[in-house]
């Protein structure tokens, strides 16, 4: 996969693999949200599509309320 990526997009994505600190794991899903947007806008340029980026924006919004919450866990997760 390396060698279809640009090198900084290639090093972003690389920083979505992560340890099971949790910290990481939110800073990493904040890497592949940008990430996403990134080829989504691309991808929807290339074949002729409008990729609104303000519909995500409440998604990253969330995401970001979420994080900040102390002890957030996944059922069935153990610290």
């Amino acid at each position: 996969m390396e060698g279809h990526l640009e090198k900084d997009l290639w090093d972003k994505f690389t920083k979505t693999y992560v340890d099971a600190n949790y910290q990481n794991m939110w800073e990493a899903l904040f890497i592949m949200v940008e990430v996403f947007m990134e080829v989504a806008e691309r991808i929807a340029k290339h074949y002729g599509y409008f990729y609104d980026r303000n519909e995500f924006l409440p998604v990253i919004a969330y995401l970001k309320d979420i994080s900040k919450i102390k002890n957030i866990r996944v059922e069935g997760s153990a610290e």
